[in-house]
């Protein structure tokens, strides 16, 4: 649902691109809080000369993290692909970065250097621990909006572990706090005046403020500033498998509390999930003992996991719980990683050969026959699937709504291999007579991809 939401609005990544400290003394004045901060928050100019004489330009926020070392940090996407990079103090000093310390797409953290000036020290910010923020706590988020340096806007938390489709490890903190272009980069504080998160992205119709901002939590920032500072880079954990978005009715049909568990769909040759034999249509509900809660959150438990380790994985198989001990790789080895498999509606189908057929089993909206070379030939079928082909369907039953294409294969139902059209006769039938309202549909597309798909039985 929530993702559905998002969908309607635009995300807008927060650069301007042109071409209890806070009640301290018994005020409700937040004036305290601000005089002690402001020195350790920058604004950050970028630019990237696109033709001679002539720079595109970019605004953005940032925060001192380490005062002698005059380490900056600030999000990726405030700086990347800049020739020119200055930082504007709040004194109204400027230093050019001299060093761009290591920088990450993924997590859009980046980690800036200046050679501090002796005569005048800078201030550092302290990173607070983002685990600990409740939904209410009051934030304070200064930055550079619209290119206005030193504006300072105070709201709450309004939600944690924030999903919105900005990258595989999204984990935002969602905040009222008025943040415009220009905040990226910026810290939120709380009122101890700790950074419990750098202000990232907005959702809004329109570019500015509505009251739904988001920012990345500080233990994040954490993590990859320190793996920046030592590495260079960052060097994440992977396991090889790729995993489906996962729906009420799929929950239901596989028999999972709602948003527990990660339904595999693909496994990647060669890697430590095949050499485990981890399978298409395992669910992993566990990594050790955390259990894996919402569709992306398998990828950011084995991204933190150390490589070279070995973890636990408790996997739903057919109804049994089972663990498999699996080794972590590094996903620098393989940059595939761990994926959720996007949304297929292509809407293919309409002028497919197989409307013209006349044979078929017809069960539950679908026509089926049984998968052959021959016929996987004739609908475009990369893959070399065994199983049930779906030549047709009624059109707005609930086949045709819950997305199956023609030309789509089905391979097992409720878990069980099928390579007849009367196997999954027999299998929706049992399921009837058992009450069941859902059948788990495992199916192979066009391109010899994997999907599960929830089917209503009626």
């Amino acid at each position: 649902m929530a993702k559905t939401v998002l969908k309607l609005f635009q995300i807008f990544f927060l650069v301007v691109g042109i071409p209890s400290l806070a009640l301290a003394n018994g005020t409700d004045s937040f004036a305290p809080l601000v005089k002690k901060l402001s020195n350790s928050v920058v604004n950050i100019s970028s630019s990237l000369k696109v033709k001679e004489g002539n720079n595109t330009k970019a605004l953005g926020s940032g925060f001192i993290l380490d005062a002698e070392k005059g380490i900056i940090i600030t999000n990726n996407h405030v700086i990347q692909q800049s020739d020119k990079i200055e930082i504007y103090f709040h004194d109204g000093s400027k230093l050019p970065v001299t060093k761009i310390i290591g920088a990450d797409s993924k997590s859009d953290i980046a980690v800036l250097q200046v050679e501090p000036n002796p005569r005048k020290p800078l201030t550092a910010a302290k990173l607070g621990n983002s685990d600990t923020v409740e939904v209410g706590d009051r934030v304070l988020a200064i930055g550079n909006p619209f290119g206005l340096g030193g504006s300072v806007s105070v709201g709450i938390i309004s939600a944690k572990g924030r999903d919105i489709n900005s990258g595989p490890y999204d984990d935002y903190l969602q905040t009222d706090a008025a943040i415009n272009k220009g905040n990226s980069g910026g810290p939120l504080f709380d009122m101890d005046g700790n950074v419990i998160g750098m202000n990232t992205a907005i959702i809004s119709p329109t570019g500015g403020s509505i009251g739904i901002g988001f920012s990345i939590p500080s233990n994040t920032i954490s993590l990859i500033a320190t793996q920046l500072e030592k590495n260079g880079r960052i060097i994440r954990g992977y396991i090889g498998v790729s995993i489906q978005e996962m729906t009420d009715d799929l929950y239901e049909a596989i028999g999972l509390p709602e948003n527990e568990g990660a339904l595999i769909t693909g496994v990647i040759e060669g890697s430590p999930a095949e050499k485990a034999k981890i399978k298409i249509g395992d669910v992993i509900v566990k990594v050790n003992d955390e259990v894996v809660q919402g569709n992306n959150t398998l990828p950011k438990i084995i991204a933190n996991e150390p490589v070279g380790k070995d973890v636990d994985l408790t996997i739903l198989r057919h109804g049994v719980y089972i663990v498999i001990k699996t080794n972590i790789a590094s996903l620098l080895d393989d940059p595939a990683g761990e994926t959720t498999e996007p949304e297929d509606n292509d809407g293919e189908g309409d002028d497919a050969p197989a409307q013209e057929q006349r044979w078929g089993t017809v069960v539950n909206g679908l026509k089926l026959v049984t998968s052959t070379a021959e016929l996987r030939g004739k609908y475009k079928h990369v893959g070399k699937a065994n199983g049930v082909l779906i030549i047709n369907f009624v059109i707005n039953s609930p086949a045709d709504k819950i997305g199956l294409r023609i030309g789509d294969i089905i391979t097992s139902v409720n878990q069980e291999t099928v390579e007849r059209p009367d196997e999954v006769v027999k299998i929706l039938a049992k399921l009837k007579e058992a009450n069941k309202s859902l059948a788990l549909l495992q199916v192979q597309d066009k391109t010899g991809k994997t999907h599960f798909y929830a089917l209503p039985l009626f």
